[in-house]
């Protein structure tokens, strides 16, 4: 499958609750240590739907490295951000990034973090094109989200809208004030959604600068954050640290794939 393109991300959707036979296959191609975290899992539904979330993580990736999904090998930043180990992906050195607290929040982040910017691509096969591969896996409830990019970072979100969360408290405590007054002032259920929307727009942030979750977002191009309609009761949320145009998404049904859907940014 050919990487993303320079100025978009993939986005796939996974129905995580499968058939017995499905999760079999899928445990298959599961790592030691993904299989140790399954096991740790203390419900059968949370271990299956792991298991899922896993098994389809390395079924995308393999699509786009050529490489049969068991033999991915993962590597973690001292925050546990993941990536491809070497030589199937590696976005290198890049494991400092500059304070999202600061005053050009994600502007520039690969620049400060020596990531080098490419002009042009050697194919979908070479390692030079594989090096700067970037993923992320978010999963809430039976659904999942796997992001892909290419030569930028990108950090995807999804929760499940809980109607008994005390939403107000959550963002007087995790948003900004403009954010919380927002939260408090609407009614059930919009002021709800103001919340987890800005929720998982902190989440995505943190995983695609691989940083503590920030209070305070400052973007410096609305083509680095994108707010993601999944499904009823959600909200989801994809962050790149280099702008993108566009989104193409996927529904994960093993190895079918339906017709891509490109989704142009606008706002």
């Amino acid at each position: 499958m050919p990487l993303p393109g320079s100025d978009e991300a993939h986005v796939w959707s996974v129905d995580l609750d499968l058939p017995a036979e499905g999760l079999r296959a899928l445990r298959e191609l599961l790592g030691p240590d993904e299989r140790e975290r399954a096991r740790r899992c203390v419900l059968p539904l949370q271990r299956d739907r792991f298991t899922a979330a896993r098994g389809a993580l390395r079924s995308v990736l393999a699509r786009y490295t050529g490489t049969a999904p068991e033999r991915l090998r993962f590597l973690t930043s001292p925050r546990g951000r993941p990536r491809l180990a070497t030589p199937v992906g590696r976005l290198g050195g890049a494991e400092r990034l500059k304070d999202p607290e600061g005053p050009e929040g994600l502007e520039g982040l690969e620049s400060s973090a020596g990531l080098e910017r490419s002009e042009g691509l050697t194919g979908a096969e070479g390692l030079e094109d594989l090096e700067g591969l970037d993923f992320s896996l978010s999963h809430s409830g039976a659904t999942a989200l796997i992001a892909v990019a290419h030569r930028t970072r990108v950090g995807v979100d999804i929760e499940e809208i809980d109607p008994a969360l005390d939403h107000r408290t959550m963002a007087r405590r995790f948003l900004g004030p403009a954010e919380a007054e927002l939260a408090a002032a609407l009614p059930d259920p919009a002021g709800r959604r103001v919340f987890f929307t800005g929720w998982t727009r902190r989440e995505a942030f943190a995983k695609a600068a691989d940083c503590p979750i920030p209070r305070t977002l400052r973007l410096g191009d609305a083509r680095l954050l994108w707010d993601l309609h999944i499904r009823p009761g959600t909200c989801a949320a994809l962050v790149t640290t280099r702008p993108v145009s566009a989104l193409r998404s996927w529904t994960w049904e093993g190895p079918v794939e339906r017709t891509p859907h490109a989704h142009p940014h606008g706002r």
